[in-house]
């Protein structure tokens, strides 16, 4: 059970936990806690100041997170290897492919496949994929 009236939110993916904690003085701090045992995996705050989060999710032992105007940061909290993707655009929706270490991204209709350390593998020569539907069935 988890009692800390710090913890504003926190994701749960194969056996690890991230726990995010309310912003203090413009830092958003984290832990990365092994769900079984309870061991802290990692503990790190990032400078949030004027910087709005556009993305941050946990992926296995990963964390991955953009703010407006940077690249996305991908956190490997086994190994303690930070990676970079500059041309990641915050998605509409993601899916993750845990036994492949991948993820799609989903945005206006285009989807993109990365992998878990920030190499985008395709994004279908740009384009459009799927169309959204309005509750009519029609295009939007």
């Amino acid at each position: 059970m988890l009692k800390d009236d710090k913890i504003a939110e926190f994701k749960i993916c194969h056996g690890v936990m991230l726990l995010l904690y309310v912003i203090e003085a413009n830092c958003v701090p984290m832990a990365l806690i092994n769900v079984h045992t309870g061991k802290i995996l990692m503990k790190i705050s990032f400078d949030q100041t004027g910087r709005e989060i556009e993305f941050l999710e946990q992926f296995n032992e990963r964390i991955m997170f953009k703010t407006r105007g940077n690249p996305l940061k991908i956190i490997n909290c086994s190994d303690r290897t930070t990676h970079e993707a500059s041309s990641f655009s915050p998605p509409e929706a993601f899916i993750f492919l845990y036994e492949k270490e991948k993820f799609l991204t989903l945005k206006e209709g285009r989807i993109e496949i990365w992998t878990s350390n920030g190499e985008l593998l395709t994004d279908f020569d740009k384009r459009q994929l799927c169309t959204r539907m309005d509750m009519n069935g029609e295009a939007v």
